[in-house]
């Protein structure tokens, strides 16, 4: 599954989805905001994406994850 979102995600709710007893681990990994930059508070973030070249680029990250380390489900 890849996805943009505009809206924050529910973690919990998506490893559930993607735990299963025959699976040996759900690994996940999450990003979170500085309150700096450049000696600089930070305020907020804006993100912009070509969306199209996004998605594309995301599924063959997915692609490639899949074929090198045999896995069954992804969530990008």
């Amino acid at each position: 599954m890849v996805r943009l979102v505009r809206e924050p995600i529910d973690v919990q709710a998506l490893r559930a989805s993607l735990l299963r007893p025959e699976d040996g681990a759900v690994v996940t990994f999450e990003g979170t905001v500085r309150d700096h930059a450049r000696g600089r508070k930070v305020r907020y973030l804006e993100y912009h994406a070509y969306e199209s070249m996004a998605l594309r680029k995301l599924e063959e990250i997915g692609e490639r994850a899949r074929r090198e380390y045999a896995i069954r489900d992804i969530a990008i």
